[in-house]
């Protein structure tokens, strides 16, 4: 019973280690390093809402998984201070999509930002069982101080080739304050 008893007290704090890590459900990544791409002010552009009526859904899954680590479905966001965006994205074929814009969009008030998959997600990929899609992750911070104050829905907007645009939704909504 000594044992017993020795061992289990032994285990908890490796368990405790591991549940509170914050790796939530990103499991399989916590020994790979993720690089951080800082998209500048000056490239979130308007994007127009007609845009929107000439786009097809893309008919694949996509995540924004996280924003400053929180997994919320809806998040209210300071602007100006620096907020990391994590997440992933296939495109209409099932691989990574490429060059993409992750777009707040709120009526007719639509911003895009600039953004490109290539972070490693064998999560996905194992989850997926879609080996391409293992470099499908994301990880830019940006401060948002080009967007007005709202709420905003997020979506991606993926050109493809053949002038062909898809867009995902990634049911999250931002209050920008």
């Amino acid at each position: 019973m000594k044992r017993f008893i020795m061992v289990t007290f032994a285990c908890v704090p490796a368990l405790l280690a591991t549940a509170c890590s914050g790796n939530g459900g990103d499991q399989g990544q916590a020994t790979m390093k993720e690089v951080t791409t800082v998209v500048n002010e000056a490239d979130v552009k308007p994007v127009t809402s007609d845009v929107f009526s000439s786009l097809k859904v893309s008919g694949q899954p996509c995540s924004l998984d996280s924003i400053d680590g929180d997994y919320a479905s809806k998040l209210g966001l300071i602007k100006g201070e620096t907020h990391v965006f994590r997440g992933w994205l296939a495109n209409h074929v099932r691989v990574a999509a490429g060059k993409f814009e992750l777009v707040l969009s709120s009526g007719e008030r639509n911003f895009g930002i600039p953004v490109s998959t290539g972070t490693p997600r064998p999560d996905v990929a194992k989850g997926l069982h879609a080996p391409a899609l293992a470099s499908a992750g994301f990880n830019f911070s940006t401060t948002l101080s080009a967007i007005p104050p709202g709420d905003y829905q997020v979506r991606f907007l993926l050109a493809e080739e053949g002038g062909v645009a898809y867009w995902c939704d990634a049911k999250k909504t931002i209050d920008i304050r």
